[in-house]
């Protein structure tokens, strides 16, 4: 192997001990290959655990003690931002207010000021002057977002991973917090691609990642389940007998909102439709995860859904209704209060229940209005005319219809209703480019395959 390879230095920047222990298989794999690896980790308990491993590993909560706010606290995070070349808009806090219910501006700020001086002292003093390639799942904490921003910083190429639309497969998103872009078709039809699609129309099957098949459950096993269980007390444990930071430290604020979704899912159950809506012509909006990245920082305008399906509502052609569903893996996030108000409102507006199969509801539409979510792509799949408003992997692809002006949506749903079926061949090959710009691999599966798969990928970046 050249020495300029051997020279070559891979980061991972790990949240959680799920992240850690797979990024742990990787990096074995790296290291056996003649490549160092190091680690910055926003969870104390997996510092620890990587440090006895032998890893060179820095503990980002460890060298500036955690600012109190004062006069000049915002000040001090402007330039923090503006060094960093970070965006200048306050929406670079709507992840953190969102995910973890924190009302008040202030303790995001500190957050980040904390987080990006950390930081700024780990790459100052053990990567300066390296050849690193800084790898993090794709997320929208601070602790991510200062992440990327740092290691651009120091001219660190730096990678997110993120599910591909395909079952097992990811994208790898270079120097960007994306979408990846595929805006044209392939010129050929791969016949792997073609089963996989023609499975699709046919079964409905939903793809779900690894990493989020838990989302997936029921929601009371969701919550109440031993793995849960044994992760609270540990928590408590970590941060109040420990003394361990962790990003995910929010322990009560997380079980506040598990308790207001029971509560939100219950106060719907009266209004939730069945499958019978669906021989009524409708326009199909489904709601995004609320929480997550796509929307809270790739499209941070739309994180009032309830707001939007109002818009839709309001552009909606005579004579149709409007059909939203929560989406499978946040039931109950959404505030019922908010939605049985404009339920009241609007007497052609209709909410399914959400174990209700999304390809069903995809099928039956008239037409699919989406922020960027994976069921604008399910459509394309369906051939149903799609409208995109943010960014998405597909927004640029020529089978959907990108409307940036909102102004505008009375007018292009009139016009999409009205689109025939897209075009299978034109499915297909666009699907086969979708293909190609991913890679094999499930994120946080720790069987050898997957783990070497993802090392033989990073170490060809």
């Amino acid at each position: 192997m050249p020495d300029t390879l051997k020279n070559k230095q891979y980061l991972f920047i790990p949240l959680a001990m799920n992240q850690t222990l797979f990024y742990e298989k990787v990096a074995e794999n790296l290291v056996s290959k003649g490549f160092q690896v190091s680690f910055v980790c926003f969870h104390e308990r997996s510092h620890h655990y990587l440090k006895d491993k032998g890893y060179k590993c820095h503990n980002p909560y460890r060298f500036v003690e955690y600012p109190t706010w004062s006069a000049d606290s915002t000040v001090e995070f402007e330039k923090l931002v503006q060094k960093y070349s970070m965006p200048s808009f306050y929406h670079l806090l709507t992840h953190e207010q969102v995910a973890y219910g924190i009302p008040d501006q202030k303790e995001a700020i500190l957050k980040y000021i904390w987080t990006i001086k950390n930081l700024e002292n780990i790459f100052e003093g053990h990567f300066k002057n390296t050849s690193t390639v800084v790898i993090q799942e794709l997320g929208g904490f601070a602790s991510v977002i200062s992440g990327y921003y740092v290691a651009r910083h120091y001219g660190f190429d730096h990678y997110f991973i993120e599910p591909s639309f395909f079952k097992g497969r990811y994208f790898l998103i270079k120097n960007s917090f994306g979408p990846v872009s595929v805006a044209q078709p392939d010129s050929d039809i791969q016949d792997e691609v073609q089963q996989i699609i023609q499975k699709v129309q046919q079964t409905g099957e939903i793809v779900i990642p690894f990493k989020d098949r838990a989302h997936y459950l029921n929601l009371f096993d969701k919550v109440f389940n031993l793995h849960n269980f044994k992760r609270f007390y540990q928590k408590i444990a970590d941060k109040y007998i420990h003394g361990y930071f962790e990003e995910f430290r929010y322990i009560f604020r997380f079980s506040r909102r598990h308790l207001m979704a029971f509560i939100n899912k219950k106060k719907l159950a009266p209004y939730y439709q069945s499958e019978s809506t669906l021989d009524e012509k409708f326009i199909y909006f489904p709601l995004h995860v609320p929480l997550d990245v796509a929307i809270t920082f790739r499209s941070p305008v739309f994180k009032d859904q309830l707001n939007l399906i109002d818009l839709i509502c309001r552009s909606c052609p005579l004579g149709y209704k409007v059909v939203f569903k929560e989406h499978p893996a946040m039931v109950g996030v959404i505030p019922a209060d908010g939605v049985i108000a404009l339920l009241k409102k609007y007497n052609h507006l209709r909410v399914l229940h959400p174990t209700i199969n999304n390809y069903k509801v995809l099928r039956a539409a008239s037409s699919i209005v989406t922020v960027n979510s994976k069921s604008g792509a399910e459509a394309v799949t369906l051939g149903k005319p799609v409208i995109v408003l943010g960014d998405a992997f597909y927004t640029k692809s020529p089978l959907v219809k990108e409307e940036r002006d909102l102004s505008k949506l009375s007018e292009v749903i009139a016009e999409s209703i009205q689109k025939p079926a897209l075009n299978q061949a034109d499915i297909l090959k666009y699907f086969t480019a979708v293909w190609k710009q991913s890679a094999p691999g499930d994120l946080y599966q720790l069987d050898s395959d997957t783990t070497e798969k993802f090392a033989k990928h990073f170490s060809q970046l």
